[in-house]
Formats: C-alpha cells, structure tokens, sequence
C-alpha cells in the first residue's frame, strides 16, 4: 500500500515499521540523546565498580587477620578464594534482585503514565546487566581477594 501511495501522489508512504526505523534513524543521526544516555551508562558502570570494588577492599583489609587465621590452620587458597567468591556473588545476586525488580515494580507502576509508555525491560538488556553485574562483582572480589593469597599466616601471630 505504501509503495502504490509512493507511486500513486508521488509522496513517501512508509509503513509502521519503516515509520518507527526512520524516526529512530533521525534521533540516532540529529540528536544528542545517544550520547548522553551512553554517557549515564557508563557513568553508572562505572559507579558500580568503584563502589564494589572498594567494599570488598574494605571487607578483607578488615578481616586480613582473620584470613590469616583461616590460613594457619591450613585453610587453602583456592578455598579461601572460592569463599570470597561465593560471598561476593550472593551479594551481587541479592543486589542485582533488588535492582531489577525495582525496575520491574517501576515500568508496571508507571505504564499508565503516557510519557513512559515506550520504555520496557527487553530480556537482552535484562540478561546483560545480570552478566556485567556478575562481571563487576567477581572481578572486584578476584582483585580484592589478592592481598589475602599472598599473605603470611604467620602474621596472627606476630601482632
């Protein structure tokens, strides 16, 4: 039908799919609104890894004697590292909970509001914050863990 109009008045006639890309083209290519959401993205990434990785900094430099304890009666690294890890990924699991399901309680809440009514969780976005969150939550749990495979268990003894 659009291609008869096209032909017919000499006017473009799109269809609704057409429409909806060549709007999305237009704000892609003549605004600033990619950047800027990119911008909070990566904002916010990076946000997360800072905050998570100076927790659990914070969590095994206040518990490096105890790790040392943990270490003097022959707890391994793999399994203090394993520990860290399991703890850390619970944490972010509980996190990532909270977080998706206030999104969740959001877009319900507000798909009355007009002005919200093209916003939806789609499960690709869904499932690649889960996999940046597990990123982020092992990756400071691997770095902040480090100190403690490298430590002496002879420092609980020392003082």
């Amino acid at each position: 039908m659009a291609k008869r109009i096209t032909e017919v008045t000499g006017l473009k006639a799109l269809t609704r799919q057409q429409f909806a890309a060549a709007g999305t083209q237009f704000i892609i290519e003549n605004t600033g609104i990619p950047i800027s959401f990119g911008a909070a993205i990566g904002l916010g990434i990076l946000v997360a890894v800072v905050i998570t990785a100076l927790t659990l900094a914070m969590f095994v430099a206040e518990n490096l004697k105890n790790f040392g304890a943990l270490k003097a009666i022959g707890v391994t690294n793999q399994q203090i590292l394993v520990m860290v890890l399991s703890q850390a990924m619970l944490v972010g699991f509980i996190g990532y909970g909270i977080g998706i399901g206030g999104t969740a309680a959001f877009l319900y809440f507000g798909q009355a509001d007009p002005s919200l009514r093209g916003f939806k969780a789609l499960g690709e976005i869904v499932g690649g914050s889960a996999l940046l969150v597990m990123a982020i939550v092992l990756g400071s749990a691997y770095a902040s863990v480090r100190k403690v495979l490298k430590l002496d268990p002879a420092i609980v003894f020392r003082g």
